[in-house]
């Protein structure tokens, strides 16, 4: 992954199409230096990620990125405009850093960020030693960031469109990070997957959400599901339903309250494994959701197999239905299929009234998405249950 710094500046210095014409520039220069078969694409704004094939060693993976820092370095001409860049480079290395497409982006991803934040300079050399010596500083913050509750819990509504009231809130990790503020998940959890880590973190996280939603209970407030949100290392590992066993049995919340969520990449991983661990999860009574449904990894045909109670549709989908007609059928498609399951369907991502109107006309029961709230603290979450939200669905069909 490569992000050009401040690239704005030069879109408000020299204008959109001067910019696009840097950008062509900068792909001109990233394709001088990879080999036949690579594959660049143009990620976001200012963002670019490079796909490697066939990488043997991480010091080939070196040598690639050091061709790039030079090039990069040099200053740019375009339309008679001089402009010198400043880039951040992050790597992730299969299966080292991950063995599904989105496991490895979100390392990259984390590297990048963790490069811009923390160094002055263009790239650091992270061959798998230093790799391993990063994942060990890490996993020690992060303990130390146990200890000190340092990590909490912010949740996002989920609203029944029929009801007009709250149906659930999925919770999202954070970490109020002394000196960086309030960091998202994408920019730690990878990382955790790898240590040793995982095991206490995955109990603090179902222990405090299964806690709160018990509190609430406990407060007369209506009852809501709470959502979580599992990793694969998460989701495969061999302690997980005994965790969760453990952890309604000490916070007293009923089962049928908790609801853990699982993406399509993780049923590609094996399907078998994937129903022995969710018939198990079953027999304790939780509820469970397959997440980003629609984007193409799990079979439709798994749905009938695997004994999910929720599906939640992708983002992405709802996102272009505005624009793209066919979305919108998609969507259709995909909520009459899970209704046909009898499962509980989730739109998410829903930001404008458009999506939400077009979701009506739809019957999508279940909305989830900036429209409606951000994540919401504690504090905050209970105030948004205590007030009622029916004229976010006014005129709605």
């Amino acid at each position: 992954m490569i992000d050009i710094k401040d690239f704005k500046k030069i879109n408000d210095a020299f204008g959109y199409t001067i910019g696009d014409y840097f950008l062509q520039a900068i792909a001109q220069r990233l394709k001088n230096c990879v080999r036949t078969g690579d594959i660049i694409s143009r990620w976001g704004g200012d963002e670019f990620a490079i796909l490697l094939p066939h990488i043997k060693k991480a010091d080939n993976l070196y040598k690639i990125t050091q061709r790039i820092i030079k090039e990069l370095k040099y200053p740019f001409t375009v339309e008679n405009n001089t402009q010198s860049l400043v880039s951040h480079l992050g790597m992730a290395i299969y299966p080292q850093n991950g063995q599904v497409p989105q496991d490895l982006l979100n390392y990259a991803e984390t590297q990048l960020s963790y490069h811009k934040k923390t160094v002055n300079f263009n790239f650091i050399k992270e061959n798998l030693s230093k790799v391993n010596a990063s994942l060990s500083q890490i996993e020690k913050r992060l303990y130390e960031a146990l200890r000190k509750e340092e990590l909490c819990l912010y949740y996002q509504s989920q609203l029944n469109a029929y009801t007009k009231t709250t149906e659930a809130m999925e919770a999202f990790i954070r970490w109020q990070h002394p000196k960086y503020g309030l960091v998202p998940p994408k920019q730690f959890l990878p990382w955790v997957d790898k240590t040793e880590l995982i095991v206490p973190l995955s109990r603090w996280i179902l222990e405090r959400a299964c806690t709160q939603n018990k509190a609430w209970q406990t407060n007369h407030l209506q009852p809501i599901l709470v959502s979580v949100n599992l990793s694969m290392a998460q989701f495969y590992h061999p302690q997980l339903v005994d965790i969760i066993d453990e952890i309604l049995g000490t916070t007293g919340l009923e089962p049928q309250w908790l609801e853990l969520e699982i993406t399509e990449a993780v049923i590609l991983k094996d399907i078998k494994l994937t129903y022995q661990v969710l018939r198990e999860l079953k027999s304790l009574d939780v509820r469970v959701c397959l997440d980003d449904f629609g984007i193409g990894y799990a079979a439709v045909s798994h749905l009938h197999r695997l004994p999910f109670d929720t599906i939640k549709i992708d983002v992405s989908l709802i996102k272009e239905m505005d624009d793209n007609p066919e979305n919108t059928t998609l969507v259709s498609a995909l909520i009459s299929l899970g209704e046909s399951f009898d499962m509980r369907v989730v739109a998410e991502g829903v930001e404008t009234r458009q999506q939400l109107n077009t979701l009506g006309d739809l019957q999508c029961q279940t909305m989830q998405g900036y429209y409606f709230s951000k994540p919401l603290s504690v504090e905050e979450t209970t105030q948004f249950l205590t007030i009622n939200h029916a004229e976010l669905f006014d005129n709605l069909g």
